[in-house]
């Protein structure tokens, strides 16, 4: 296999979104860019210069859409790309469109995936940050369970200590089933729908990922990379919540990939 340098891998990880995109419009399904690859289109009308993965939200019953649609048609994406439910499988319970082409190495874990974006869901948040700081708790707690009672296990996580067998024998001891069932009715405790808040349950940023939703849910196209894609319209409010000053670049210290490394599949091995 060939390795793949940074702006191949980003022009490979564009083409996912494009086919994304492709589908979401065609069915009418809203979506919006999110975290860094939101934060490139409006500081750098495309890739953050070091970044090589591309992630976008979706309301829950948008993501909900778009998951039967692509059940209901086995063809609804390219060749090269497939997509996977990684609910019940991974301490990220999102869905991923993958590059079939494309190997990637992440740096987490040291594991080895097919290049992807991810595909979060937007859910509904409680009215109090106390109960949001909560909520966020838990599910970083049914995560540690997951990741060591899965990725420890398997011997691909890195860097072992003794606080990591300990975390591992509690991850044993709990229930990795028992976790993902967690986090599946964690976040769906609050209705998209009904609540007055919403955010990413998933996502890293805990209390900042929470804001209001807006009484019109409503979108616009910005750039990216010569292309235009969607974002909410209150992307700045959003940009700032999670990044402070976004449009400020970040020490160079700071500047870090997604992925250790990424290979170009070659057609033998794909047989």
């Amino acid at each position: 296999m060939k390795l793949i340098s940074l702006k191949e891998l980003q022009k490979r990880a564009l083409n996912l979104l494009c086919e994304f995109d492709k589908v979401c419009r065609a069915n009418g399904i809203k979506y919006s860019l999110a975290y860094g690859t939101l934060l490139g289109a409006i500081r750098h009308k495309g890739f953050i210069p070091w970044d090589d993965d591309v992630d976008v939200m979706l309301p829950r019953p948008e993501y909900d859409k778009f998951l039967t649609i692509s059940k209901q048609n086995p063809k609804l994406f390219s060749d090269d790309f497939f997509l996977e439910e990684n609910e019940g499988k991974s301490a990220d319970p999102v869905l991923r469109l993958h590059d079939k082409k494309v190997n990637v190495v992440e740096k987490e874990y040291n594991v080895t995936r097919k290049l992807y974006i991810d595909i979060f869901p937007i859910d509904g948040m409680p009215n109090s940050e106390k109960a949001t700081i909560k909520l966020f708790a838990k599910l970083r707690r049914c995560r540690i369970v997951i990741v060591f009672g899965t990725v420890y296990h398997s011997g691909s996580y890195t860097g072992f200590d003794r606080k990591a067998k300990l975390k591992h024998i509690f991850a044993k001891i709990y229930g990795v089933d028992r976790a993902h069932k967690k986090i599946k009715k964690l976040c769906l405790k609050y209705s998209y729908e009904t609540s007055q808040y919403i955010g990413v349950s998933n996502g890293l940023f805990k209390l900042s990922e929470r804001r209001i939703k807006p009484k019109k849910e409503e979108y616009c196209e910005v750039k990216f990379e010569g292309y235009k894609f969607y974002a909410i319209k209150e992307w700045n409010a959003y940009l700032n919540a999670l990044y402070g000053d976004y449009m400020k670049l970040p020490p160079a210290a700071e500047r870090h990939a997604h992925f250790l490394k990424a290979e170009q599949v070659d057609e033998a091995d794909m047989l």
